[in-house]
């Protein structure tokens, strides 16, 4: 089964909302990862200045660390010295957060996750002779990523639709001038080669493509015109020695005449015979021309002698209209050409 091949109005709508697609999706990874950087650039900073209070605080008044949770809500940290445990919080230890301490590098911001499934910013500091660890819960964090995630994933399949609606009406719009060329050629006929193809804006591809069809039809209508001379021609060329034979036919019947005049009338109708034999044969070579498969035969020419004859094959129709028809040669005229083409042209 031949699957059919979709419009190309269908498939520059696809391509355009692949695209857009690929962008919108590409975006809003980049805006999610900014604002995940953006938002533990944030929880870094506060759990730096935790570390930073409970070190003051521990350097200066040791005793006061049991009211930093009270006084200024840091609940979840340690104060380490000489191996032992010098101050730690109730959180701290139920959370089990001094098993983050060992899980790597703690000197930078590190997440850990508690069994409970909580997650955790940790860091800690090393002073001389003691070490100050610090953490702050993710939860908010991790919940504004969450929800932005989902606002993201629910915007993309509307983006999408909106560009596979946008993209299908700007399609349309774009391909409106080939609908309208196409109307117009089929309007076009034998008899209409003068219509032309609009033309809205001959620099753009649509422009220059309906420039090209209409500079096909200007030949177009050229050759018809031609063909339509060369039968014009071409009768007019076959009715002279058809009349002339009618003529002399009719003068034949009308009057009696002897053996002898009734010879002379079928030698001219013969001649006219032969005259119409090369009027056809030089039609055929016309059209030998038109299609560039004629082959010259160019020779020395008189052409006096050759407007003699033709005047001897037209004396009979300028009979008939009471005409004269005379040379006036003062001189021989030579040339070099075919005769049979110089003869026609005559």
């Amino acid at each position: 089964m031949r699957i059919r091949q979709p419009s190309v109005r269908a498939r520059l709508t696809l391509w355009y909302a692949g695209v857009l697609a690929l962008i919108v999706c590409i975006f809003s990874a980049g805006i999610l990862h900014f604002v995940e950087e953006r938002l533990y650039a944030g929880l870094d900073t506060q759990l730096g200045r935790q570390i930073e209070t409970i070190d003051k605080i521990y350097r200066e008044e040791p005793a006061e660390l049991t009211d930093l949770g009270s006084d200024w809500g840091i609940t979840l940290f340690q104060v380490e010295e000489g191996g032992s445990i010098r101050h730690r919080t109730e959180a701290w230890e139920r959370e089990g957060l001094a098993r983050a301490l060992r899980t790597g590098d703690s000197t930078s911001p590190l997440s850990w996750r508690a069994p409970d499934g909580r997650r955790y910013r940790v860091q800690s500091f090393s002073g001389s002779s003691y070490r100050v660890a610090a953490a702050v819960e993710e939860t908010s964090v991790r919940d504004a990523l969450w929800t932005l995630t989902v606002i993201l994933a629910m915007g993309i399949p509307f983006a999408v639709g909106l560009a596979i609606a946008g993209g299908y009406f700007l399609a349309g719009r774009v391909l409106a001038p080939v609908g309208a060329m196409a109307d117009k050629a089929r309007e076009i006929t034998a008899e209409s080669l003068a219509e032309r193809l609009p033309v809205d804006n001959a620099d753009d591809e649509f422009g220059r493509l309906a420039t090209v069809f209409n500079d096909t039809l200007s030949r177009l209508q050229d050759a018809f015109e031609r063909l339509r001379r060369f039968t014009a021609d071409a009768s007019h060329e076959l009715r002279t020695p058809l009349t002339a034979m009618r003529s002399v036919g009719e003068v034949a019947l009308r009057d009696t005449l002897d053996a002898g005049a009734y010879r002379d009338v079928i030698g001219s109708m013969l001649e006219e015979v032969d005259r119409l034999t090369r009027l056809v044969e030089s039609l055929l070579t016309l059209t030998r021309a038109d299609s560039g498969r004629i082959q010259l035969a160019p020779k020395a020419l008189d052409l006096v002698a050759l407007a003699g004859n033709v005047i001897d094959q037209l004396r009979v129709l300028a009979d008939e209209k009471h005409q004269d028809l005379a040379i006036r040669a003062p001189a021989a005229v030579h040339a070099v050409g075919d005769a049979a083409l110089v003869h026609h042209a005559s």
